[in-house]
């Protein structure tokens, strides 16, 4: 048998630009319609362009057409990407202040301690946004920075929602508590139910987080106001970060269909 030809492998447009490169339909059509985020460079597949026809058109920008058989994409050869990528500056940082701005009752923002996996604050930015949270705060130094993978993961979320990540956890924790924010820790090792925790509380809420093997940081621990678990009744009684905020947002959502049913 004679050796299979090769196609010739076409390389992807080079760009004068850094940036970061997105890719999946999904974050990428989200990162399409955002004004706000500085757009470089559209690579897509046939179908991909037809799926992403009103967002093109939204953002006008001249896409790309690729055969991601022959052509070399600058992501992770492992990475799904549906026949779409896109070169994008990241977002800039949102300032507390604004994100906090105007205060309500039905406010709700969730605090991440050392939650370093970008899949997972992807997951918990997409839940935050599902579940019309008002921000994802991380660190600088544990929580991962803007990626392919975590915008992925987060399936558009990171340009509906702020992720905010700031320098000191302890110092942010307290300037929420002084714009009127109840702080509730997660710990599966405590009495109180998360449930029970909200229910007497018409207040903003921050809803804090910690990594699934350390959890929350002793300085961490001691800021919150309260200290509660999610009831588990199963055999399995973990749930990692991403599962964990889910539950807790659905939790909260219940108190702001509690405090509106209230105001009525």
């Amino acid at each position: 048998m004679g050796s299979r030809r090769r196609r010739p492998v076409q390389p992807a447009p080079r760009s004068p630009h850094g940036g970061l490169w997105l890719y999946g339909l999904h974050a990428v059509d989200a990162a399409l319609r955002n004004p706000q985020r500085c757009k470089h460079r559209l690579l897509v597949t046939r179908n991909a362009e037809i799926w992403l026809a009103e967002a093109i058109e939204i953002a006008e920008i001249v896409p790309h057409r690729m055969d991601p058989r022959t052509c070399t994409l600058p992501i992770a050869k492992d990475a799904v990407h549906q026949g779409a990528t896109m070169q994008v500056e990241p977002l800039s940082c949102p300032e507390l202040s604004t994100v906090c701005a105007p205060i309500s009752d039905r406010m709700c923002i969730i605090v991440l301690d050392r939650v370093t996996d970008p899949r997972n604050v992807g997951a918990i930015l997409r839940s935050a946004s599902a579940f019309g949270a008002h921000a994802v705060i991380a660190t600088q130094r544990h929580g991962p920075s803007e990626s392919g993978s975590l915008v992925k993961a987060a399936c558009g979320a990171v340009d509906h929602i702020p992720y905010c990540r700031v320098v000191n956890l302890a110092t942010t924790i307290d300037y929420l508590r002084s714009r009127g924010f109840l702080i509730v820790g997660l710990d599966a090792d405590v009495g109180t139910t998360l449930r029970a925790a909200l229910h007497p509380y018409a207040s903003a809420l921050a809803l804090v987080i910690g990594s699934e093997d350390k959890g929350l940081r002793r300085l961490t621990r001691a800021r919150c106001d309260q200290m509660a678990r999610i009831h588990l009744t199963g055999p399995n009684r973990t749930l990692n970060a991403s599962n964990a905020a889910a539950i807790a947002l659905y939790a909260a959502s219940e108190r702001t269909d509690r405090i509106a049913e209230r105001g009525q």
